[in-house]
């Protein structure tokens, strides 16, 4: 049987994680292009352990029925990338250890991946040319230039430590790191620095790196660059298999979805991922930003937790299923410390007349509010024309069943002006032949009445009456 608390029953459970540690990356500030990096043995070991922390909350109080791997219940997809896949590898090993599973069981859980260029949900931010435009224009705005003069001395004394990320300043001023160049800096800190740079930035310039790159990520991922543009795909999907566990709750007939009814689903992505899925959940809900970790990147192990409860009493079909969400921001908080995210004061409403349990929200509320947000994007093919993005396979698609239909409009359009024509000439064309075959008909009896006269009339001649018969000469 599911979990089961006082306030319902644990139907499923998807999963958001940022990869585990890994070795230096570096990044191009406008593009976002990136070098390659894999995960370290490290970010093998705090992935296994966000498994196990998912294990011991969910799967241990039955949430699949039994701790083994069915491919009916779970679904683990990747974005394409060695880091992710490993990361899914890791937490696959802790929740389903290799000693767990039976003889006749295969111990290797199915991880998923989509094309590069095709991966318009976990990764949608490499994939929306429209986004990294409206980068550009953050790295040009008042508010980054304000940004960068008040930390001006700062990003001198960075250059300094890593003159491979400096620029000259063209007022002979010295050498500093740029703003948006940032992130290679604090990445270099975080995970590949030696021990001179290390011992070069005191705990203070530590801090303020950390605090500066989060505040440039923030804003790169926020509402005003971001939007919903780069985590509505992936929310869409989320709760479209949420639609879908809760059908199968009603019975196998009521299954009508693109999703199979999985019960534990698992995403394994990027920072960048689960800070546009935050960005884009404050803009649906209309949440206020108040937790203290909303200003923070998501760290190694980073994990976004969405569960599917079923109520119980005497609810109807849709109002009987609720949502809660979990976020932990670091593979070093176990799942069960993490704290439930505030979902706004609609959601809080709804909840409360309900009788659901705090910081919830009911799964049609949610699904109404993503229909009322301003730019979110009903299909692929919208987002692919908000995104301006012509390659990716969904949006080829898109574009072709937009072609096709706009060709059958206008040949659907073309055919009626030409049987309203036909119409038109065919009545015409019918009433002169009516009104010609009229008027000849009435011609032919004019003929005959004077031929009949002309040969039956009497001609008096001497007051004797002759029947005269005209004849023609041959």
């Amino acid at each position: 049987s599911a979990q089961t608390t006082a306030g319902g029953k644990l139907l499923q459970v998807q999963v958001v994680t940022r990869h585990g540690a890994r070795t230096r990356l570096s990044k191009h500030a406008d593009t976002l292009a990136e070098g390659g990096a894999v995960l370290t043995r490290e970010g093998e070991n705090q992935m296994r352990q966000v498994g196990a922390s998912l294990r011991k909350q969910y799967l241990s109080d039955e949430l699949l029925g039994e701790l083994q791997h069915w491919d009916s219940d779970v679904w683990v997809v990747s974005s394409n990338l060695d880091r992710t896949i490993a990361s899914a590898m890791s937490v696959n090993a802790g929740i389903w250890p290799s000693d767990n599973t039976k003889h006749n069981f295969s111990g290797f859980v199915p991880i998923h991946t989509l094309g590069k260029t095709d991966d318009i949900t976990i990764r949608a931010y490499r994939n929306c040319p429209r986004f990294l435009k409206e980068v550009q224009a953050l790295h040009d705005s008042e508010e980054f230039s304000a940004k960068r003069v008040e930390n001006r001395k700062f990003l001198e004394k960075l250059a300094t430590i890593f003159p491979e990320f400096s620029v000259p300043d063209i007022d002979n001023h010295p050498s500093f790191v740029p703003l948006e160049e940032l992130w290679n800096a604090y990445d270099s800190i975080r995970v590949g620095a030696s021990t001179l740079q290390q011992k070069q930035l005191s705990n203070e310039d530590k801090i303020q790196l950390s605090r500066l790159a989060s505040w440039v990520e923030h804003r790169r991922y926020g509402t005003t660059t971001a939007g919903v543009k780069l985590g509505a795909n992936l929310w869409k999907e989320i709760f479209a298999r949420c639609e879908t566990i809760v059908r199968k709750s009603h019975g196998p007939s009521e299954v009508h979805s693109p999703y199979p009814p999985h019960r534990y689903i698992h995403y394994s992505a990027h920072y960048p991922t689960i800070l546009s899925m935050l960005t884009c959940l404050r803009i649906l809900t209309r949440a206020v930003e108040s937790d203290s970790s909303s200003q923070l990147l998501p760290d190694y192990g980073a994990a976004l937790v969405v569960e599917v409860w079923q109520a119980e009493g005497n609810f109807s079909r849709g109002e009987s299923v609720f949502i809660k969400m979990r976020l932990s921001m670091s593979h070093e908080v176990p799942i069960s410390k993490a704290p439930y995210i505030d979902l706004g004061s609609r959601c809080e409403e709804a909840s409360l007349e309900f009788g659901y349990s705090g910081r919830s929200c009911p799964l049609q509320v949610l699904l109404q509010m993503m229909t009322e947000t301003p730019d979110w994007p009903a299909n692929d093919y919208q987002w692919c024309t908000v995104c301006d993005n012509h390659e990716a396979t969904p949006c080829l698609l898109g574009e072709l069943v937009e072609t096709r239909s706009s060709s059958n409009i206008s040949t659907g359009a073309s055919l009626a002006v030409c049987a309203i024509v036909s119409i038109v000439l065919g009545t015409a064309l019918g009433f002169f032949a009516a009104l010609y075959i009229q008027r000849r008909r009435r011609g032919e009896g004019t003929n005959a009445m004077l031929a009949g006269t002309e040969s039956s009339a009497p001609l008096e001649t001497n007051g004797e009456s002759h029947q005269v018969q005209l004849s023609t000469s041959a």
